[in-house]
């Protein structure tokens, strides 16, 4: 037997019994040691003893006479066996049921989340108003929980139950048995976030390490204030299961948002740094996003000292993991250094403000392009050329005609007499315009010559087709061949050369030529599209069929059953043949060592000045010319490795890139190398492959990076003294953000596994209503209390027995 010690037979046994929370209970033991089928048989002997001697008793006393007398028989035999086992009174002192209360303070719960439930985020701000908070960050949540209407929780918990607090960061800290409401009150409000540097939280061992702290008695409950977060050690499902066996449920109050944090980064912006004036400055950026796939948002460029955007464009943002690539365009008119700024409007529920912009300075410089136009005959291209070149303040123009004679070079001041066949004479030059020439009146050092001005000057050069002689009469020019980035090799030996076009058509710009400074015709891409369509169409056009591994098609013109004439056939064996149903390239661009070449397969660009005049014609040829010679603002600047973060986390993928500033140093292939230092791991090397999208840049991405300190040295090609370095950090993943969002799912299957119950701020309240009563915990035993050799005991013996035999005497039953 047993129960709780009624405070009167507390005090008629003289118990102490505590008061508040603690109590007693009570119980019976004995010092019997028999077995309990020995004592059964025991008391069925005694029984069948005392019915059987009453049984074959006189037949004059009635049966009800000798059941009472067997009755007190067997009251005193029991009374007998009572002494015998040495009964007493087992007094238990007990307390209140435990309960634990853990809040986590992790890095993540100083996230303030951003709610789309108007009503819910105005609760929050209510609440926390009430209990003197102002950030509605998720520990201010927690905090809030515990001490508004009064610190309410905290006294009712206190009230029922014995209540241990628990801190919860990266290893789990009691904080705290206090039952004083008001000093854990306090101790709470002071309660700060782990440091946001934090690497883990380890909230599935902390619950572990609580249900052992009550090894000896398992608490009715265990309440958890947290957002689910776990970066390492035991998962909360882990944690579920242990507390499932001990049979101990866990009641989970989630904090914050269960979606992506909403988030916009501006990851990079690549702009040249050192441009003409009056060129298109592109700024190439990328966007990520998170939680917030498919909004818009607006993308803008502003100028120092200039308050509005000078361009901007609305974007739709990616989905998380997802990057997107925006074009802003600046075309500065005056030399001098320019600091912009690309930034995206922070939104008010981002997570982070201070990742939506990036700075960049630009060097712009007037530096006169000196240019040398050269032409086998006076053509309508080459006399508007010149005309135009003649006329523009940057450009140093000397021209060279084949078909003129010596008066004409008397006469205009920017002929030659001849085309410059010293090799010191013609690196004067910035950039060659080399159109329709007769080769076999050329002298023949021209074209080791021209070769030299591109892989080794930098120089800049501009193929120009034309129905007489090039390409056709080049084929056996191994060094001009080596420079255009068409493949004339297969043409035949003695074509019929195209007819008119008598349709006409209209150059496109590819993806790829709307990224290039050249076809920049507009102020913005959106602008520059619609200009290329409504220029005057041509009507000669060289049928490029087969472009060199590396070529970009910067411009395109019709397919092939758009021309009319005879057209030479590409061969079939050629490897880099293209489809005769795709669009016929107009504009092609090739690297050559550090140069620039480019080839246009048309000789009547003049006929864009129809119904516009000079405006757009003169805006291609000049930016043509300014991208041809870049190389001229980067000679001596060297090179620059830089990776696109200084620290990265374990397994994120690095992006390299390389960039020439000079590019008579870039390597005449597509590849560069670079050799890779880590702290605890083995040398090795990266290819960098070039971006056909960005002159002189070649990247390399290295994926699954490992913790340590890591060193990238340039190691091919090699360039003269200190090799371009970059260097960045790998660290432990800070997983207190790699998932910042409130685990729900997680939070709500461990209350469901250890039968408990899930929680979010808005049904909070109804928490305490729903958690168990538990179980006194038993603090201390009292000496027994001996009730065999009571007086009282002894008496009634003997009363039973005396009675016994009075009565039997009466009967004459002695």
């Amino acid at each position: 037997m047993s129960g709780r010690v009624p405070n009167a037979v507390a005090d008629w046994l003289g118990l102490n019994v505590p008061t508040g929370g603690d109590g007693a209970t009570w119980q019976l033991d004995s010092a019997w040691h028999w077995a309990p089928w020995a004592t059964l048989l025991l008391v069925i002997a005694a029984v069948a003893w005392t019915a059987v001697l009453y049984a074959r008793e006189s037949s004059s006393v009635d049966r009800p006479y000798r059941m009472l007398l067997a009755a007190l028989r067997l009251a005193a035999l029991g009374i007998l066996l009572s002494i015998l086992a040495q009964w007493a009174i087992v007094v238990r002192i007990t307390g209140s049921p435990s309960i634990a209360v853990v809040v986590d303070r992790s890095a993540s719960m100083g996230i303030a989340d951003q709610y789309d439930d108007a009503a819910l985020a105005e609760n929050i701000k209510s609440q926390l108003s009430a209990s003197g908070l102002t950030e509605p960050s998720r520990i201010n949540q927690a905090k809030s929980l515990l001490l508004h209407d009064d610190a309410r929780w905290l006294k009712d918990l206190n009230a029922r139950y014995r209540s241990e607090w628990y801190w919860l960061a990266g290893g789990i800290e009691h904080a705290s048995s206090d039952r004083d409401a008001q000093r854990l009150a306090n101790a709470i409000r002071e309660l700060k976030t782990d440091s946001a540097d934090s690497n883990a939280t380890r909230l599935g061992d902390g619950l572990k390490q609580v249900l052992t702290d009550f090894r000896g008695s398992p608490p009715a409950a265990i309440v958890v204030l947290t957002d689910g977060v776990v970066t390492e050690g035991v998962p909360l499902s882990g944690a579920a299961d242990n507390a499932r066996q001990r049979g101990v449920p866990l009641f989970t109050v989630g904090l914050g948002r269960d979606a992506p944090p909403r988030d916009i980064e501006l990851t990079d912006v690549l702009v040249d740094d050192v441009v003409f004036a009056n060129d298109l400055v592109i700024f190439q950026a990328q966007v990520k996003a998170s939680g917030l796939e498919g909004q818009t948002a607006k993308v803008s460029l502003f100028r120092d000292g200039v308050a509005q955007p000078i361009a901007s464009q609305e974007i739709k943002l990616p989905a998380a993991g997802q990057s997107l690539s925006v074009r802003l365009t600046d075309r500065p008119t005056k030399p001098g250094t320019i600091k912009y700024t690309v930034e995206i409007a922070v939104r008010e529920d981002e997570i982070n403000k201070e990742n939506n912009r990036q700075q960049r300075t630009v060097t712009v410089r007037d530096d006169t392009i000196h240019v040398l136009l050269a032409h086998g005959y006076p053509s309508y291209e080459f006399r508007f050329l010149k005309t135009l070149l003649e006329r523009d303040r940057t450009v140093k123009l000397s021209t060279f005609l084949q078909d003129a004679d010596a008066a004409y070079a008397e006469q205009d001041k920017t002929a030659l007499l001849s085309f410059p066949v010293d090799r010191n004479e013609l690196f004067n030059y910035d950039v060659l315009i080399f159109g329709d020439l007769d080769p076999q009146l050329m002298p023949r050092a021209t074209w080791t010559n021209l070769r030299a001005f591109a892989t080794e000057k930098g120089g800049g050069m501009a193929f120009l087709a034309g129905p007489r002689f090039l390409p056709w009469r080049y084929q056996d020019n191994s060094d001009v061949t080596s420079l255009l980035p068409i493949d004339i090799q297969s043409l035949p030996r003695d074509p019929n050369l195209p007819a008119a076009i008598t349709n006409g058509f209209r150059v496109r710009p590819t993806a790829l030529g709307l990224q290039n400074p050249a076809l920049q015709l507009g102020d913005s891409p959106v602008e520059t599209e619609k200009i290329w369509t409504e220029l005057a169409p041509l009507y000669w056009l060289f049928p490029i069929t087969a472009l060199k591994p590396g070529a970009q098609v910067l411009a395109e013109g019709p397919v092939m059953p758009e021309l009319s004439g005879d057209l030479p056939a590409a061969p079939t064996t050629q490897s880099a043949i293209r489809n005769p149903q795709s669009a016929i390239p107009v504009v092609c661009f090739q690297y050559v060592g550090a140069g620039r070449v480019e080839f246009l397969a048309v000789d009547s660009t003049w006929r864009w000045r129809i119904g516009v005049g000079d405006t757009y014609f003169s805006r291609f040829w000049v930016q043509t010319i300014r991208f041809l010679a870049r190389g001229k603002l980067n000679q001596g600047r060297g090179a620059q490795l830089t990776s696109d973060r200084r620290e990265y986390r374990r397994g994120e993928t690095a992006q390299l890139r390389l960039r020439f500033l000079d590019e008579r140093l870039a390597p005449v292939g597509d590849e560069a190398k670079a050799m890779i230092e880590a702290t605890g791991q083995e040398r090795r090397q990266v290819s960098l492959r070039r971006n056909p999208a960005t002159e002189g840049v070649f990247e390399a991405t290295l994926p699954d990076l490992r913790d340590g300190q890591y060193e990238i040295l340039l190691a091919e090609p090699k360039i003269a003294g200190t090799p371009p370095t970059t260097r960045f950090t790998v660290t432990a993943p800070p997983g207190e953000f790699a998932r910042p969002e409130m685990d729900a799912a997680a939070l709500r299957a461990a209350a469901e596994t250890t039968r408990g119950k899930f929680y979010t701020f808005a049904d909070a309240d109804q928490l305490l209503a729903g958690l168990p009563p538990g179980h006194r915990v038993p603090i201390e035993n009292l000496p027994p209390i001996p009730i065999w050799n009571r007086w009282w005991l002894l008496l009634a013996f003997l009363s039973c027995l005396t009675t016994e035999w009075i009565l039997r005497k009466r009967k004459g039953m002695m």
